[in-house]
């Protein structure tokens, strides 16, 4: 079996039986904010593969909330990409689920990490305007949490 069907054999088993589908919505997520970000200019070099091994280590009970709050999958991702941002020593020990290669392997993958991670935090600070928190005062004291 090729590495690319192990890796999305082992990401799919731990979707469905420790994520409740939760993993799989927040790679969408990660791809859609992604190409986002490149349709505005930015450059991305995190692939479809990176991005799943990224979520793959990502709090899947956190995720697993996500069947009844669908905030919860934005927030974990948010929450994730930060602590990895904040964390590179933990962020440089990640390996791809079928555990071929290290996932930030170039510099250019932990700049994309932060310009990511910039924008989830713009999406979550939209998302609390949405619900009500209209002013940047309030942003910052009562947090949104999963």
């Amino acid at each position: 079996m090729n590495s690319s069907a192990v890796h999305w054999m082992l990401t799919d088993y731990k979707c469905k039986y420790y994520a409740d589908g939760g993993l799989k919505k927040s790679i969408r997520l990660c791809k859609t904010i992604k190409a986002d970000l490149v349709e505005e200019g930015k450059v991305i070099y995190l692939s479809s593969f990176d991005l799943a091994s990224i979520m793959y280590h990502s709090n899947l009970e956190n995720l697993k909330k996500g069947r009844t709050n669908a905030l919860a999958i934005v927030l974990e991702t948010k929450r994730f990409f930060d602590y990895l941002y904040h964390n590179p020593n933990y962020r440089n020990s990640l390996y791809t689920p079928d555990m071929t290669r290290k996932i930030f392997d170039s510099y250019q993958k932990e700049t994309s990490l932060t310009t990511m991670s910039i924008a989830l935090d713009k999406l979550v600070t939209e998302i609390r305007k949405d619900l009500g928190y209209l002013y940047d005062e309030t942003i910052g004291s009562y947090p949104l949490v999963i």
